[in-house]
């Protein structure tokens, strides 16, 4: 919020990583302000149980209400590779579907349009 507030932040893509071992203590007015403020500020929430007895209910939950993803991670697998994923979130949404245009004059004197957008093979 500071960040958006004091223009701190290019404002492309905003991401909160939650981490929790499933203890957190979350009621309904927490779920009810973490979407408010997720929508205000455009933000994702990816959401990371840590261990094989977490409890998976609250991080599922707020991945899932704000357009995240919630991961397990077991005991023993490795968090940073889980936690890099967050990365592929964002470059399969990353299309830009707006043609770029540029006006330039021909060598006769005409006003010509060039128009290009980019190819995904996905």
């Amino acid at each position: 919020r500071d960040s958006v507030a004091d223009g701190t932040t290019a404002m492309c893509q905003k991401a909160i990583m939650f981490l929790t071992d499933g203890k957190a203590g979350f009621g309904e007015d927490d779920f009810a302000l973490v979407k408010e403020m997720a929508i205000r500020y455009d933000i994702v929430i990816f959401s990371y149980a840590l261990g094989d007895d977490a409890e998976r209910t609250i991080a599922k939950r707020l991945a899932c209400e704000n357009r995240g993803v919630f991961y397990p991670v077991a005991d023993g697998e490795d968090l940073k590779k889980i936690m890099a994923e967050y990365y592929n979130y964002f470059v399969q949404g990353q299309q830009i579907c707006t043609t770029g245009f540029v006006r330039y004059t021909a060598v006769q004197g005409h006003t010509l349009y060039g128009a290009c957008m980019p190819m995904y093979d996905r």
